[in-house]
């Protein structure tokens, strides 16, 4: 009887042990912070580079009405990154999708500057790209370009215990997709690519 009561004692206080543990795992590796990212329009700019290769000289003049010019289209972008938790995020790094095009310009994220609950950081950023084409058919950068409608962008970050967290953005949508998660499948995907001023 003894033995018995001897086990179930040591059997209560490992339970107890136990579950006096769980709250300790789940703050140090499943609770970190959560940051989002939204991709604004600011306006932008083309600038005529002169006549294309394209016109016709046949006639041995350029029908000024049709003549083609090659344009660069740059688009002002902002990048806001929000921390939408009370917990401050640690060592933020973004990264982008190998395959896909990129900003030809973005303000580097400061790894070392933690992103506290409820901060907004802004980025700022530019995409251009060449046209050639009319004057009047010319691409105008009021919007996001569409060659970034489907860009990815993965933010990593550690929560206070140093446990990494990650974010991925999908710009789709309005404001584009955010998916939180701890262990994203799609990091092989992916590359760091640090922009500098």
């Amino acid at each position: 009887m003894e033995t018995i009561n001897i086990i179930i004692g040591v059997a209560g206080l490992i339970i107890a042990i136990g579950l006096g543990l769980i709250p300790y795992f789940r703050k140090v590796y499943f609770v970190g912070p959560e940051l989002t990212i939204e991709l604004f329009p600011d306006g932008g700019y083309n600038i005529d580079k002169g006549q294309s290769g394209k016109n016709d000289r046949s006639k041995g003049y350029i029908d000024e009405e049709h003549e083609i010019h090659v344009f660069e289209i740059t688009w002002l972008i902002n990048l806001k990154i929000t921390n939408n938790s009370n917990i401050t995020a640690y060592y933020p790094e973004i990264k982008f999708h190998s395959q896909q095009l990129s900003f030809s310009h973005l303000d580097k994220l400061d790894k070392n500057k933690p992103i506290k609950g409820d901060e907004q950081i802004i980025l700022k950023g530019k995409y251009s790209m060449f046209e050639e084409c009319e004057s009047k058919n010319r691409t105008q950068a009021t919007r996001l370009p569409e060659n970034l409608k489907d860009l990815k962008i993965l933010l990593e970050y550690k929560n206070p215990n140093k446990k990494k967290f990650y974010t991925i953005f999908t710009n789709s949508g309005l404001k584009g997709n955010n998916k939180y998660t701890r262990r994203p499948k799609e990091l092989k995907d992916y590359k760091l690519l640090f922009f500098h001023q």
